[in-house]
């Protein structure tokens, strides 16, 4: 099997979001983070970049390595791909509601948080080319032409350009069907022997081929949606929202002393936490003036922001 280094084919990221969610400074910023994210027209963005350096790296170490290690080798570039997916979709989100809540004139007092939840979703939904990542209603790959069925042909059959193949055609490459390996935990996973253990000529039915990938896809599509929430969760906190009901913290001292401080540095109150090492409820608790923090909080605080802490509301 060839062990050619997979590039991405030509004309596979030419999809575009269409609907207008914004004007004038907020629509270019937009445009701007889709394009970066999306790739222009004639070109890669974000996702597919690093979903690319994950398919030339994994098809790498599956073709370099023993038979028996190569479905160990599949899952761990896998679960890079999906790491990494995720940490892009959460920056990707929080980018979105930034520029959104410094424009929120632009788009009549909507909620930033809920337009990056509607946006990253659509976005990732068209990059995968899946039916919906928004909700909880099924979701599917279009027309066996989704990314991640792209991305397990790439790395198992090293075929770099799948996608272009008729449906018929894409439908009817089947998966090769690797041996277990030798461990313990290799000879329980793998259940009782058959016929094909150990023959790499053989390949994996239509049916399984099928499980194979729609498994795969299935579990990178929980794990996206999860990143996603769990960012949409600290924006609305950010935002000051609990119950759906506006909290009082925009008038309070901190907020008002800190928030400019954070605006020039273009950080949420997450970006803030992370800075400062401390754990996102702690620091917001405190920017919201619900608790007193201890001296050596307060200077992790006040040197995340670069002042003094005796310049740190109390």
């Amino acid at each position: 099997m060839s062990t050619a280094t997979i590039k991405p084919a030509k004309g596979a990221r030419k999809q575009k979001t269409s609907t207008r969610t914004a004007s004038g400074a907020a629509e270019n910023a937009i445009t701007s983070a889709r394009e970066l994210w999306l790739g222009p027209p004639d070109g890669f963005g974000e996702f597919e970049n690093e979903t690319w350096a994950c398919e030339s790296s994994t098809a790498e170490a599956i073709h370099g390595t023993k038979p028996e290690k190569r479905r160990s080798a599949f899952y761990h570039g896998f679960d890079e791909w999906r790491k990494k997916l995720c940490a892009s979709a959460s920056r990707y989100y929080n980018t979105c509601f930034e520029i959104v809540r410094a424009n929120r004139a632009e788009h009549d007092g909507a909620n930033p948080a809920e337009f990056a939840m509607a946006v990253t979703a659509k976005d990732l939904s068209t990059f995968l080319r899946l039916s919906s990542l928004e909700g909880k209603q099924g979701t599917r790959e279009i027309g066996l032409n989704g990314r991640v069925r792209e991305f397990v042909r790439n790395v198992c059959l090293n075929y770099p350009d799948f996608q272009l193949l008729e449906a018929e055609k894409r439908e009817a490459s089947l998966l090769p069907r690797w041996p277990w390996g030798r461990t313990l935990g290799a000879l329980i996973a793998r259940g009782p022997r058959t016929p094909a253990d150990g023959d790499e000529s053989t390949t994996l039915t239509l049916e399984e081929s099928e499980q194979f990938i729609l498994g795969a896809e299935e579990t990178l599509i929980k794990d996206l949606r999860r990143a996603i929430a769990h960012v949409h969760r600290i924006a609305l906190v950010d935002l000051g929202r609990v119950g759906g009901q506006l909290t009082g913290s925009s008038t309070n001292e901190r907020e008002s002393r800190i928030r400019p401080l954070l605006e020039r540095k273009g950080w949420s109150t997450n970006d803030w936490a992370v800075d400062s090492g401390l754990d996102f409820h702690t620091v917001s608790d405190y920017l919201e003036g619900k608790t007193r923090p201890y001296a050596n909080t307060r200077t992790k605080l006040a040197k995340s922001l670069g002042i003094d802490i005796t310049e740190l509301p109390r």
